[in-house]
This record gives C-alpha cells, structure tokens and sequence, in this order.
C-alpha cells in the first residue's frame, strides 16, 4: 500500500510541479536547477528537493554535500565530498584518523561505477572503501625514499597513489584505513596517507602528492565525484504504462538507467529542453532550429528549419553559374602562370646554355622533357608512384616518355644552386656522355620546375642494400654473388673517377646501387649536387651518415678517395650484414676496425658466408675493406686497385663453388671468442638486419622476429634476445624465455604465459593452505613489465594481495582488496572486475621484477562459507 501511495505522490507532484515549474527558483550560486529537481518541495519530484545555502556560502546542497552542477541529459550530479586522511600526529607519536561518509540509500542516487575512481594516496597506506560497516574493496599505495624519483606526474601505478574501480549500484561510501600501515616511521618524508572517490576525468596525479597536504589542499579538503540519478525502481517498458509517467513532453524519450534499477527522460533526436515538463511549457522539448546556430549546425546554400531536423535548399542556378565562370577563370589565370613559371625556371636552371650546348654536339642523344610530359609521366608526382628517395632527390617511376612506353627512373632534385647553373649545365653533358654497363644512364632532363628534374634507365630489380638486409633468400646472396656485385661497382667508380672531366659520385652506399637481371651492378643517384668550385671545397657537407669519409667531414672537400672510403662501408655490409649506423648511432667503421685488430673480426662475419675453404678470402676482403676506411686519404687504395682485388677475390671464390655452411671448426672460433664478442656487443651494439634462416625465426609456428633468434642459431641481436625453442613433448616445440612460454612477439613487445599465484582453504585441516606464490625475475634483460597493457588483478571473496619488486620485497609496492559475500555473487557481472570477486590496479613503470603476498589478516562478515 505504501509504495502506492508514494507513487501517486510522485505522480501528482510531477503534473503540479510541472505546471508551476515556470515559477520556481531555477538557480542557486551560479548552479542551473532544471526541473526535475528543485529548491521548493512544490518545485521538484520527490527525492529531488535541494537547498540554496543563503545564509552562508550560497551554494545548492542536497542534504549536507554541496553540488557542484546538474547534467539532465547525463542523468548526472556533480557533488564534492570530504576527503578521509590518516596522519601521524607528532605529539602522541601515533595516528590520528578523519573519515567521512556519504550515505544516498533510499534516494534515487547511486555512485558512478563508470566516472569514479576509489583514489588513494601516501607512502604507507591500505585504504578501504567500506559499504555501512562492511568493506567493499581498497587498494595499496607504497613509497620509499629512493621510489620519488620515479614518480611521474599523471600516473598512478602503485607508487605514492593507487585507484581500483567500484562495484555498480552503490548509495553509500566511507573510507577506512589499515592501522598496520601507517606513517609513524616514514613521518619526516610522508605524513598523511588520504582517500577518497573521486571523479575519475578531475584527478591528475601530482608526484609532490605522496610527500605533502598537496593532494588534500588542491581540493580543498573535498574531492567532486560523480552521482547517478534515476526515476523510481521499473524500466521503461513498465513505467509507460503508469500514470506517474514523468516523461511528459510531447518529444520526449524515456532511456533506462545503467546504474541500477529506473529510468531517466531525454529529448528526442532533433529536440531539446527539459523532458519532464508538460508539452506547453516553453522549456519543455522543443525543436531546435539549426539555422538560427549556424557554426553548430552548418548548412551549405539557404537554410531552411525542418522539425526535428535541418534542410538546405539547392544553390540558385545564378549563383551556381556564377561560381563556375569563376573557377574556370581561375584556372585560366593559374594556366598562364604555370606557362610563365615554365619560362622562368627554364631560364634559371640554365636551360638556354644547355640547349646551345647540345646544338653544338650534333650527336648527343641526351633529351630535353616538357613539363607536361614529365607531369603524365608520374601522374603530377604522385606518392604511389615514388620507388625510393635519398639526399638528392625523390625517384619516381615513370611512362609514356618513348614510343615503346618504356619505364624511366624520374629524379626530382632537392634544391639547386643558381649560381652554378653554369657548372650544371655542364655536367649534365659530360653524364650523358657517360657509357657504362654499370652506370645508370642519364636519358635526359627537364627544367621547367622550380628544381631540375632527371630522367634515367629504370633498372628492374631492387638495390644492394635490399639484397643485403631485408630480402629472405640466402640463396641468392651467396658470397659470390656479393662479390660480383661489389667488383662491378668498383670498376664503375673507377671509370667515374678516370674521365677526363673526373666525376665523383660523393654519396656511395648501398642503397645506391641498383640490381638489374642476373644481378648486374647499376650505380646511380649522381646527377642533382652541386659541381664542386675550383678550389675543391663544398660549402655543406653532403652524402649519408655512416658512409661519410671522416676527412671530409673535417675538411669540406671531397676527393676521389671520399668514394673510397664510403665503398669501404659498402664492403662492411657485404660481409656482416649490418648497417653502417646502430639505432645507438655506433658505427659499424669503428667496431669492425676494433675487431680487426685484436683479432676478433670473424665474430662480426655473416654466418651465411662463412666455410672453412673461405676463411682466407674472407680475410682479404675484409683487410681490403679497413684499407678504404683508413684515417687518410693518402693510405686509401684506389678505386681502379680495389676493382682489381674484388676481382680476384671473386675468381677464387667460384674456383670453390658449392654449398657454402658453417662448420665445426667455424663454430670453435666463435666459441672461442663469444666472452669478449658478447662484451664488445653490448658496449657498441650493431643494429643488424633481419636473419632469414626460418629455424632462426620460427619455433613451434611462433614467429621470432629480429632483434631476437633461436638460442645458439646466431640470429639475436645479443644473446640477451636469444629465445629457447624447447621440445615440450610429443614433438611439440614452444618458446620460452628462461622458463616463461611465449606466445607471441612484435611491436615492441613480448606476450608471455605467467604463473597465477593462490592462496586456498583446506577442507580437511579447516585451514589456509600455504600459498603457492610465484615470482618473475626479469633482472639484466632487456624486458619490463608493460604498465599500459598490464593489471595487478586479484580474484576471491576474502583476498587482500600485494605486489611487489626486488626494492620492495617485504613492504608492498601496491596491491588491491576483492570481496564478495552471500548476496553479492547475484550481483556479479561478466566482463566486470569492480571490486566484487574481483580488483584491479595500475603497476609502475619500469618493473623487471614481481613477486605476489597473499595478506591473511582480512576479516569479513558474511562470507561465503569455505571461500577459496
């Protein structure tokens, strides 16, 4: 009969408090008071009666909480509530606490599950979240002194701060503390531990928090956290067909609550106002005219209102008109600036120089393109048509420049010195002229846009350095072939620099020389820098890190020796298969030099190269190569003597042509000298490319990738990325890292199996078992426990549990309280870790190491009986 009753008042309430809502006081300290709440008991629906403090701060309060705002449509109140603080208190020496609170049972208010965050702070503190005089669920927040210097500001993680979630449907909230943690000891570096629930987006975690009143002072002493509100105890389907119905406006929706039983009211799509006052009411749900806010609703043309929505009328054909004879006469206007640009340019690059140049040279083949023609060729320069990009240019490729529409390589230079246009000019002709089966030939040019822009032969296949680090087939990158590759280089370089006119290429590397059929060398990327001046001196050092010759760093000039020592780096990585430059920035040069010299060298070597007949020849070429990376340039050999060892080099190695595999012998020398290569490793590492051999990177259908190999294959960057592939039975291979499985790697992580920690009861000893606890040791790898894809998660319905590292073993890093008691379970929801059965917090960053304590001193009533 009450609940009748009570409804009928709600009922009656909602039409007279709907029909005189227009003469309530609508406001209170700058705080809007829409209708269903309201200041008068005539002016709001049961349970949402307020109070304007006009006699003191003059701020609305629903009983003694102040709130801070009222969001209708959110279904949301913003309230401020105290925060609980447990300090040591100097004159006793022991602790003095301040808890609070909030009490909403049988109002139409439930605490935010999903905008509130149970919060924390100190160095030494266990705080709960207590429901009447039972605890809910709590965390753990922990700090020593030499943990402050790895405070963060905005992360909570268990150091100084710890959050965990809270179970849906809560009305009330107090806070109690842990006495066995507390500041007593830790007072002249942390006095106050504090907690609260608070609003999850307001909290900003500040490191000077855990060491002073700052988290308590920057509130004020009152934290805002979210309240959920919603209409009586029935969904909407059932409230529909009552008479207390409060969603009265006549576009007016009804929306059940997600915090709880109830239901809430909201405009319709195409509406707003408030959905609680009857259809004549000015505020109630009122179509929103979208052309009186045009920047929140734009509309292109003339706008026209539509109800509960917006229509644009078409552009009137006039204007329609109008603004096609303007585009086409913008398009006339950039036509003719093109044209006259096209003369410029032309002009400025010296294209009339070169053009009497060639008249002169009745026989020159090299060809001037039209502007237009180079445009089709590349589609305007289109991204998708770009085949590889260096220091002087980006290289597009290309059609429709011939008959045959044979494809071009198309360089469009990066920048251009017009005070040596005269020079370049010049050169273009003498690389023209230039004929060599190992030299990419220059067809001809363009000089129409604002840079010069070249048109070579397009060889097919990829580049030196692709066959080097990224391609996955050993086969085709055989000792020979890499020889072969490395003496036609050479003896292109040598006929660059024993011209008449010497050109020097001044950016040898890898990626620089392309591969045509039946790997034929084709070096290339010369033609777009800046011939150099009479005395020999560039104003800027130009060419790639890694390869760039130490003296011309030193000196700005660039010799043929330059060459020399970049295609000594080349020679590096043909016998390493490491690049020139580690992500560290250690230079292969340097290391590999090193090694030379004590000896040690053959550790550095590919292993795909590698064969007993070999070890000499390998020798050779690399003492050939340290001679090109000699300090000067007077102790470099030449190109044309570097082309003849390659050469002979190359002969003996098809002398002994097979199957080329590391043998025993091989292996002892690596043996014997991994202590000190391992050593070298980690003081200058080498960032190589990928191994390919699949038993390097693949164990059990787990792809390995590089940086790390297989145990013992020699793939791993260093043995600290080495993975074990074990035989885990019935011939069932699986990797692990030390004794922890793997389940997959990439992306700057690895996904692990890890042991769960448990604490069980004993039904026959009606005792706790000891707890079988596990720990991770990640210590001197380089793995870290991911604090953005990890959870400390504890499941139970009595289970107070830590975490900790190898610092805090003992003293509990942080850690969470997860309960459930007889009526709770019902409650429970799948995919929900909020407390009940289940907590979660936040782990710091950083961590190699993480061990797990169960905490036996629990103690709850109304458990489930016999809780695991």
């Amino acid at each position: 009969m009450l609940p009748s009753l009570l409804w009928l008042c709600i009922g009656i309430a909602a039409y007279c408090s709907a029909a005189s809502a227009a003469i309530c006081e609508r406001s209170c300290g700058g705080v809007e008071i829409p209708y269903q709440f309201g200041l008068d008991p005539p002016c709001a629906l049961p349970g949402f009666k307020l109070t304007c403090n006009t006699t003191g701060d003059g701020k609305p309060y629903y009983k003694d909480v102040e709130l801070l705002n009222i969001s209708l449509m959110g279904g949301q109140v913003r309230m401020r509530m105290d925060i609980a603080n447990y300090c040591y208190n100097s004159t006793s020496g022991g602790m003095n606490g301040r808890s609070w609170s909030l009490n909403l049972t049988g109002t139409p208010y439930r605490l935010s599950d999903f905008g509130n965050k149970f919060t924390a702070i100190g160095c030494q503190t266990l705080a709960y979240l207590i429901v009447g005089d039972e605890l809910t669920t709590g965390c753990v927040a922990t700090c020593k002194e030499d943990d402050l210097v790895r405070l963060t500001d905005g992360v909570c993680s268990g150091i100084g701060c710890c959050q965990t979630a809270i179970p849906k449907g809560l009305q009330y909230y107090g806070v109690t503390f842990k006495p066995g943690f507390n500041t007593t000891k830790i007072y002249n570096m942390s006095r106050c531990s504090y907690a609260a629930l608070v609003e999850a987006s307001s909290f900003n975690f500040s490191k000077n928090y855990p060491t002073s009143s700052a988290f308590n002072d920057h509130y004020r002493g009152q934290a805002p956290l979210l309240v959920d509100w919603a209409i009586g105890n029935e969904t909407c389907k059932v409230a529909r067909r009552k008479s207390n119905f409060t969603c009265i406006s006549k576009n007016s929706e009804c929306v059940d609550s997600l915090n709880g039983p109830g239901y809430r009211c909201n405009c319709s799509q195409g509406f707003h106002g408030n959905p609680y006052l009857k259809p004549e009411d000015l505020d109630s749900c009122q179509d929103i005219d979208e052309c009186k806010e045009p920047y929140k609703y734009p509309c292109h043309g003339k706008c026209r209102n539509k109800v509960g929505g917006i229509c644009a009328s078409l552009v009137v054909a006039l204007t329609t008109l109008l603004g096609i004879e303007w585009i086409k006469y913008k398009q006339r206007i950039k036509r003719q600036d093109i044209m006259r640009k096209r003369g410029e340019y032309f002009h400025l690059h010296g294209g009339q120089l070169l053009t009497d140049m060639m008249n002169i040279e009745n026989n020159i083949s090299f060809k001037l393109y039209d502007r237009d023609d180079i445009e089709l060729a590349t589609k305007g320069f289109d991204k998708t048509s770009i085949i590889g990009e260096g220091g002087q240019g980006t290289v597009f490729k290309g059609y429709n420049l011939d008959q045959v529409n044979n494809p071009v390589a198309i360089k469009k230079c990066k920048g251009f010195d017009e005070n040596s246009r005269t020079e370049f000019t010049q050169e273009l002709l003498i690389l023209s002229r230039v004929n060599h089966e190992n030299i990419v030939k220059l067809l001809g040019c363009c000089l129409q846009f604002e840079v010069p822009v070249l048109v070579y032969e397009f060889v097919p296949n990829k580049t030196l350095h692709y066959l080097i680090h990224s391609q996955n087939d050993p086969s085709i990158r055989t000792l020979e072939i890499r020889l072969k590759v490395a003496a036609e280089s050479a003896e292109a370089f040598s006929y660059l620099h024993s011209l008449d006119h010497p050109i020097l290429h001044g950016d040898v590397k890898s990626m620089n020389i392309l591969l045509s059929n039946n790997f034929i060398a084709k070096i290339s990327d010369f033609g777009c820098s800046k011939i150099r001046a009479a005395d020999g001196h560039d104003d800027v050092v130009k060419g790639t890190i890694g390869y760039l010759d130490p003296e011309y760093l030193l000196k700005f000039e660039l010799t043929d020796k330059s060459d020399v020592y970049s295609f000594g780096v080349v020679l590096l990585e043909l016998l390493t298969r490491c690049t020139p430059l580690s992500k560290q920035k250690v230079s292969l040069a340097s290391v590999f030099q090193e090694a030379m010299k004590e000896g040690l060298f053959l550790e550095l070597i590919d292993t795909e190269i590698l064969h007993e007949d070999n070890m000499g020849l390998i020798g050779d070429l690399a003492r050939l190569a340290c001679q090109c990376l000699a300090m000067t340039s007077e102790s470099r050999p030449t190109m044309c003597r570097i082309a003849e060892e390659l050469r002979r080099i190359e002969k003996q190695v098809r002398q002994h042509r097979g199957v080329l595999t590391t043998i025993s012998s091989t292996r002892k020398v690596a043996r014997a000298m991994r202590g000190h290569v391992t050593k070298l490793a980690a003081d200058q590492p080498l960032a190589a490319a990928e191994p390919i051999a699949r038993s390097c990177h693949d164990c059990g259908g787990v792809q390995i990738p590089y940086p790390f190999g297989v145990s013992s294959s020699g793939c791993a960057m260093a043995p600290s990325f080495e993975v074990d592939c074990n035989d885990t039975g019935n011939g069932v291979s699986k990797p692990f890292v030390g004794n922890i499985e793997v389940v997959s790697l990439g992306n700057g992580q690895a996904r692990v199996m890890n042991h769960v920690s448990s604490s069980c009861y004993n039904r026959t000893s009606r005792q706790m078992n000891p707890a079988d606890v596990w720990y991770l040791n990640l210590t001197g790898t380089p793995y870290r426990l991911s604090d953005s894809a990890n959870k400390f998660t504890v499941i139970g319905c009595r289970t107070l549990a830590y975490i900790f590292d190898d610092y805090n073993v003992g003293k509990y890093m942080s850690g969470c309280v997860s309960v459930c008691r007889r009526g709770d379970l019902s409650s429970a929801i799948n995919g929900s870790c909020v407390g009940i059965g289940c907590c979660q917090t936040n782990i710091t960053t950083g961590l190699s190491y993480y061990q797990v304590m169960f905490d036996y001193t629990l103690r709850i009533r109304g458990l489930q009986p016999h809780p695991l």
